[in-house]
């Protein structure tokens, strides 16, 4: 969750760094959402599994699928179109404008990580909690990877959208 920050903090000034971190903390606000929801999953999912229930499984998954989907992506899109808006009135017209750029790709970044989340809550009650720590492993590789190519090629700017491939080391829909 902070890899990318502790690169960009190494990398990058102060002020760019912060303009970052504006970015990011927006997008934390969103997987905090996926987060939140993560518990009841694993919840429903360890019952369901007890009782050998492994279609259960699936629905728990499918309706948490169906419920967030729709939320992330209208957050992604809401934000995306309206971010010079959204930006002017709550940081001002210059602050704004150093930051919009940025925001689009962090959110949509964290927005798939969210959807992710819910994946990662059923690995445990199925057993596949050495998967997940693989899948977590190859995510920070990737995340380091990619913040750094981002910021070589595009420096701020880069560093966002370096981030967006980062989730999708995750277990998708389909895992």
């Amino acid at each position: 969750g902070v890899l990318d920050r502790l690169a960009r903090g190494r990398l990058a000034a102060p002020v760019d760094f912060a303009h970052y971190t504006i970015c990011s903390n927006a997008g934390q606000r969103i997987n905090g959402l996926s987060v939140s929801v993560m518990g009841p999953i694993f919840g429903n999912s360890s019952r369901a599994v007890g009782t050998g229930g492994n279609s259960k499984v699936a629905e728990i998954y499918e309706e948490a699928f169906d419920l967030m989907f729709g939320w992330l992506v209208l957050a992604a899109v809401w934000l995306t179109v309206w971010r010079h808006s959204i930006l002017t009135l709550w940081l001002g017209t210059d602050l704004a404008a150093a930051v919009e750029p940025i925001l689009p790709p962090i959110v949509i970044a964290y927005c798939i990580s969210a959807m992710s989340n819910l994946s990662a809550a059923q690995l445990g009650p199925l057993n596949r909690v050495g998967l997940g720590l693989c899948i977590h492993i190859i995510a920070c590789v990737l995340v380091a990877v990619c913040v750094y190519l981002g910021w070589r090629l595009g420096g701020v700017v880069g560093v966002a959208f370096g981030l967006l491939p980062c989730p999708l080391a995750f277990p998708s829909r389909e895992s």
